[in-house]
């Protein structure tokens, strides 16, 4: 983002002390729904930040999610590629990461999946559902998305941090090697015990 994040017209600063963290944000607001907040908006622009506005984006992400829940729930269910819907939404994407529009397209296809809806065993409902599914896939809406992907990473921060403290022990370089098991357990919860000297 590249404009001014605002709140109530004011910018936001330090200085002012008018900030709010993340941690203090997600204590009332869904990660999906802040995540939402941001990429629905032009990010040339001013960011405007109020609470009826993330309270609107808790309400329509939580619809999301329902979507996405009943698809969960019948992974058999294949779709057919190429629709007029994912034709619009890799478009509106490819197009400086038109977002807005993005999302626009996906409320479009949520209320043609609600006309749906009073059939829900209707194989044209549950394939919009698994579509839906798959677009918000395409842009990481929800975190779980990138388990996996994150998953790959802290394994591999892990493995590289195991290693050095390896072979700082192989040097007996034992403050070091203790310091690494230090931030492994704080960090990443892993507890080791096979420390030969220890260093408070």
């Amino acid at each position: 983002h590249v404009g001014m994040v605002q709140k109530n017209k004011q910018k936001l600063s330090k200085t002012k002390k008018n900030y709010q963290t993340i941690q203090k944000l997600l204590k009332n607001n869904s990660p999906e729904s802040l995540k939402y907040f941001v990429m629905n908006k032009n990010y040339q622009k001013p960011l405007e930040i109020t609470t009826k506005q993330l309270q609107q984006c808790n309400i329509i992400t939580k619809k999301f999610q329902t979507i996405i829940d009943i698809c969960n729930n019948n992974t058999n269910i294949t779709i057919k590629k190429n629709t007029i819907y994912e034709k619009k939404f890799y478009a509106s994407i490819e197009n400086n990461l038109d977002f807005i529009t993005a999302f626009s397209i996906l409320h479009k296809l949520k209320h043609d999946i609600l006309k749906k809806s009073k059939k829900i065993k209707n194989i044209q409902f549950l394939k919009l559902c698994k579509l839906f599914k798959f677009l918000t896939n395409l842009i990481g809406l929800f975190l779980n998305i990138k388990k996996n992907f994150l998953t790959k990473i802290y394994s591999a921060k892990i493995n590289l941090l195991l290693k050095k403290r390896e072979n700082e022990k192989k040097h007996n370089n034992w403050r070091l090697a203790d310091l690494i098991r230090k931030i492994l357990k704080k960090k990443y919860k892993i507890e080791i015990r096979d420390m030969k000297k220890n260093y408070q």
